[in-house]
Parts: structure tokens; sequence; C-alpha cells
């Protein structure tokens, strides 16, 4: 949450914005950085009750806020047309960011060309499972390639009851020559991240739904090239 300049900025409210705007002690502006009813199909199921509560919660704020700013216009359509509000003063503000210094710019010349990279969570929505079968059709035609699997594990959700993890997944469905050109390295720092993305020829984002991710956003400004689904608010 934001505080300044006469205004509250919420961003991930969980619908608290209602709360705060019912309060009428300052204009509360909503950023719609996660929206449970995209978001949470992927995490968890969005049908239960405490999902349902988020959703109806997160809509009643939006709908007693001032303004709404978003990332992304599908985003904000898709607000729009999910809770039937025309949210007419409402903005699309992209997510800010710095370009690279030209000296530590990615390059054809100086990448590995048989390395690819991965930067986000093992799971569904980030579609971690799909990189690693993806790898695997391309180390049967190419076994040079290296894949740089950076992000924290929080496993594959086969059953309410089992989750498999990275080792796990991998284990089950890619050969061991396969897994040996798999480097998962887990969460890094953003300095040595930086560095991957300049080092690796290119960079993957596969995820099932995005708003405005900053694994686009950073590779983007490195001049790497991405590989990624049409989704959310990457294409727009």
């Amino acid at each position: 949450m934001y505080v300044g300049s006469g205004h509250f900025e919420i961003e991930e409210s969980f619908g608290w914005s209602r709360a705060i705007s019912d309060l009428k002690i300052l204009p509360v502006v909503v950023r719609l950085h996660g929206p449970w009813f995209l978001n949470g199909a992927f995490d968890e199921n969005r049908r239960n009750r405490p999902s349902l509560r988020r959703i109806a919660r997160e809509g009643r704020g939006i709908d007693n806020c001032a303004l709404v700013t978003s990332p992304s216009r599908e985003v904000l359509q898709a607000v729009r047309s999910y809770y039937g509000l025309p949210l007419e003063d409402s903005v699309v503000v992209k997510n800010p960011f710095a370009c690279a210094q030209e000296g530590k710019k990615w390059t054809v010349q100086s990448c590995d060309r048989d390395r690819i990279l991965f930067v986000g969570r093992f799971d569904r929505r980030k579609g971690g499972d799909v990189v690693l079968t993806a790898f695997r059709e391309l180390f049967a035609a190419n076994p040079r390639l290296r894949l740089t699997f950076v992000g924290p594990d929080n496993g594959i959700k086969v059953t309410e009851e089992t989750t498999l993890s990275f080792d796990a997944f991998a284990r089950q469905n890619l050969s061991p020559s396969c897994r040996s050109n798999i480097d998962f390295l887990g969460q890094v720092s953003h300095s040595d991240l930086m560095q991957l993305r300049t080092h690796c020829f290119l960079t993957v984002v596969a995820s099932q739904y995005e708003i405005m991710p900053y694994s686009i956003l950073e590779a983007m400004a490195l001049g790497c090239p991405i590989v990624a689904t049409s989704v959310g608010g990457i294409p727009r």
C-alpha cells in the first residue's frame, strides 16, 4: 500500500480497499496487480468459499474506490467485464523499469547459444512443468542445449493430496541425460540474475496467465530475445 500526495494506493488489496474507502479520509486508488478471479484459478480452487469471498471483496473494493490503474489494457478490460463495472476514469499505467546501460546489454556475440533461461516459480501458473516438458523435446533434437531454471520450487499440484517438487517432476518425466543438462538454481540475487540474462541465448516465459511480468520487462531492458505465451497483459 502506498500513502502519499493526498491518496492511498493499494496493490494486491484482498478487498481491503473497500474498508479504507468507507473511512472517507482520502481518495483510494486500486492497482490491478493480481485480481483473484484471474490468478486464483491457478493457485487454488477459486470456487471454494475463501476464494469466492476474496473475489467478492475485491470487486466491492474496486467498485468503491476513486480510481483504478492497471499495468495492461487486457487486465483492465477483464475486470470491467467480470464485475460489470464501467470504470470510466480508470487508466493503464505500465510497470516502470529502467533500461540497462549499453555495456551490460545482451549481445549475440557474448551469449551462450546453447543455453536457455527460465525465471519463475516452479508451479502451474508460471508454467514450470511446461518448460521442462518442452525442454525434453528440444534436448532430444539438440543434446548440447542446457536449461537454467531460476525461481522457487512451489511444486506442481497433481491431486488435492499430492504435489510434485521440481526434482520429483523431472525424475518422472525426463531422462537422466536430459536432467543433467538442467541447472536448477532456485532463487538468486538480482545482480546474478541480470548476468544470467545476458549469458543465455534467450529467455522463456511460459505462464498460463500474467498481469505484466517483470521477467519480460527485465529481459526487454537488456535486449534479450524472448519466447513467451500470448496471455493476459503480455501481448498488450
